[in-house]
């Protein structure tokens, strides 16, 4: 991937299903040599969305439609 996008990559940031396996994020570091970021980004990810459940409320427009 360094070789393609021509910029050294200093981590790789991952999410989805597989990150909760520990000995598949460590091993792909490990062959990358590089640092596998995911665990607290997606956990403040996961606290901000949490927080914005149910900011917006529906309100009518003068059309009738609501948003």
């Amino acid at each position: 991937m360094n070789k393609d996008c021509g910029i050294p990559l200093s981590e790789l940031q991952v999410d989805g299903g597989m990150t909760n396996n520990k000995i598949l994020m460590q091993l792909q570091a490990d062959i990358l040599c590089i640092q596998v970021e995911s665990e607290y980004r997606y956990a403040r990810w996961k606290k901000a969305v949490m927080k914005s459940m149910g900011w917006e409320i529906s309100e009518p427009q003068a059309n009738g439609i609501d948003k």
